[in-house]
């Protein structure tokens, strides 16, 4: 494992990446329909932003990230239409600052200056089975290794934020996701 290779903890340096995150990626999913989002516990109306190219929505709701004390974004693969309920494939949920082993994304800092995007193995589907072990035991994905605050920590590989294919490199994740719960 390459030590350099660390998590990112800084609060403003989270909210600058999670900003260039989710530009990056609005950037290649232009269209934007809002549409109804169901998760555990209730459902919102949200701005979901689609590509017919990527193949893949984006949602995510900035005041509700302060209130939830993280930042939530949703992922699927369906088209989105005008209030249709669609359902949630992944969440890639970064921590305000520090290190929470309970939400799935990170930001790893590599020896060479750039930025990863990765995820701990936790997905939820709302049936038994579905969670990090059923993730870890079946994800076919390129893997790193990373300082992890007090430990290392092997990470699921998403993409690199600078890659001119990273719309490309989450919709591979997702659809990943959704290949693992498939199983249960």
């Amino acid at each position: 494992m390459e030590s350099e290779k660390m998590v990112v903890t800084n609060r403003q340096e989270m909210a600058d990446l999670v900003l260039r995150f989710r530009e990056v990626l609005c950037s290649r999913l232009q269209q934007e329909v809002r549409a109804i989002v169901g998760y555990k516990g209730g459902s919102m109306s949200l701005a979901l932003h689609w590509s017919d190219d990527v193949q893949m929505w984006m949602g995510y709701e900035s005041a509700e990230d302060m209130q939830i004390g993280r930042y939530w974004t949703t992922f699927g693969l369906e088209r989105p239409f005008p209030d249709q309920n669609m359902s949630i494939t992944a969440e890639i949920n970064f921590p305000m600052e520090g290190i929470d082993r309970r939400l799935g994304g990170a930001f790893v800092r590599t020896s060479e200056g750039g930025i990863l995007v990765v995820h701990r193995g936790k997905i939820g589907g709302g049936r038994n089975g579905i969670g990090k072990s059923l993730f870890w035991d079946n994800y076919r994905g390129r893997m790193r290794m990373a300082i992890d605050g007090d430990r290392e920590t092997d990470f699921a590989v998403i993409g690199d934020l600078d890659s001119a294919s990273f719309a490309y490199e989450v919709r591979n994740f997702v659809a990943e996701v959704e290949r693992i719960k498939n199983l249960r």
